[in-house]
């Protein structure tokens, strides 16, 4: 009987040393294959934005601003001739 519990305390012992070395040794790479770090490492940088494209687009972004702003002053100009009056003027100018 003592034999055999010291055949499973000793497999037991193996099994667990197995499985805690198991990520040691697969941080290694098969003999063969590219490093994945120097692969990554050879890749070129992603190429940065052309700053002319950039200041297009903020030209861009403000012409568009321009005209949405135009449409807006246009839609409350016809809003006072319907009404006669400014949306404004039914405000009260103060107090509670």
């Amino acid at each position: 009987m003592r034999k055999k519990t010291a055949m499973i305390a000793s497999l037991a012992a193996l099994g667990f040393l197995a499985v805690s070395a198991g990520p040691v040794l697969a941080d290694g790479m098969p003999p063969g294959m590219p490093d994945l770090e120097e692969t990554l490492k050879a890749r070129p940088a992603p190429a940065q934005p052309d700053p002319a494209h950039m200041q297009g687009m903020a030209h861009g972004k403000e012409q568009m601003h321009g005209q949405m702003m135009q449409g807006y002053r246009m839609a409350m100009r016809d809003s006072q001739d319907q009404d006669g009056a400014s949306g404004m003027s039914h405000r009260s100018d103060g107090g509670c």
